[in-house]
C-alpha cells in the first residue's frame, strides 16, 4: 500500500501528462488513443505473463521473475533517457517547432526557441551550442 501510495502521488501520473503535452497539436487526439491502447495490450501481456512465471507447475520462475521485470524496467529506463524529451515550460508551438526540427531528446532542455520571430510563416529558433538561427519552415 505504501508503495502504491508513494508511486501513485509521484511519477505515477506524469505518463498522462506527458502524453497530452509531447503529441503534435494536430494529432493529439489520436496519440492519446494510441498511447491508452498501447498501455491496455501491454497490461493484458503481462497479466497473462505473470501468473505463468509465478504457478510451480507452469514456467516456475518464482523469485526469478523480478528479474526478468528489473531487466524490463532498465529498457524502459534507458530509453525514457535518451528518447524522452523535456517538455517543462515550453508551449505547444515551441515544442512543435523542436519536433519538426529533429532536435535531440537530450538537447530539448537547452534549445532555445523563438517561435514567432521574424514574418508570421517562418518561425525560428536559436540553438545554444551553434548560437546561429535555423529557419524552420512551416508545414
Amino acid at each position: 500500500m505504501l508503495y502504491t501510495f508513494a508511486y501513485d502521488a509521484t511519477v505515477g501520473p506524469v505518463c498522462y501528462s506527458l502524453v497530452a503535452e509531447l503529441a503534435s497539436t494536430r494529432l493529439r487526439n489520436k496519440t492519446v488513443v494510441l498511447a491508452r491502447n498501447a498501455y491496455n495490450i501491454t497490461g493484458i501481456v503481462a497479466n497473462v505473463l505473470t501468473p505463468h512465471m509465478l504457478n510451480p507447475d507452469s514456467w516456475n520462475w518464482g523469485a526469478k521473475t523480478g528479474f526478468f521485470w528489473a531487466g524490463a524496467c532498465l529498457l524502459c529506463a534507458l530509453w525514457t533517457f535518451f528518447r524522452l524529451p523535456e517538455p517543462k515550460g515550453r508551449t505547444y508551438a515551441e515544442l512543435d517547432i523542436l519536433f519538426q526540427s529533429k532536435v535531440s531528446a537530450r538537447k530539448f532542455k537547452q534549445t532555445q526557441v523563438e517561435s514567432f520571430a521574424g514574418e508570421p510563416s517562418s518561425p525560428q529558433y536559436v540553438h545554444d551550442e551553434k548560437e546561429a538561427a535555423v529557419r524552420v519552415e512551416k508545414v
